[in-house]
């Protein structure tokens, strides 16, 4: 009875460090960019650096995450379906250029 669960344990452990190796990354960006008070700029730096592991892929970051902002910014009062669309076509054009930029593509 305790083989079975402690190799049930192992199994679960096995599972959530298999998880970690894969995500971490992106688990602690995502976390850095969320910390309360950081300016969203050095989030999506330090995000950028964190993912990316060089200084293109922080300046990158910094620079999506401040235009992202500005979008919002821009767009902040937005209450009719034209200005909502004009949103997210705004949203849309910023992370299909990010993309381009990183050697990705600006398809869907």
């Amino acid at each position: 009875m305790f083989s079975a669960m402690g190799s049930q344990l192992l199994a679960g452990l096995n599972s959530i460090t298999r998880f970690v190796q894969t995500y971490g990354t992106t688990l602690f960006a995502i976390a850095i960019a969320s910390v309360p008070g950081l300016n969203v700029v050095a989030a999506g730096f330090i995000s950028g650096l964190v993912s990316g592991g060089n200084l293109k892929s922080a300046v990158l970051g910094a620079l999506g995450a401040g235009m992202i902002m500005g979008i919002g910014t821009a767009f902040q009062g937005a209450a009719t379906i034209a200005a909502k669309g004009e949103k997210a076509f705004a949203h849309g054009m910023v992370g299909g250029v990010m993309s381009a930029v990183r050697g990705g593509s600006f398809k869907a």
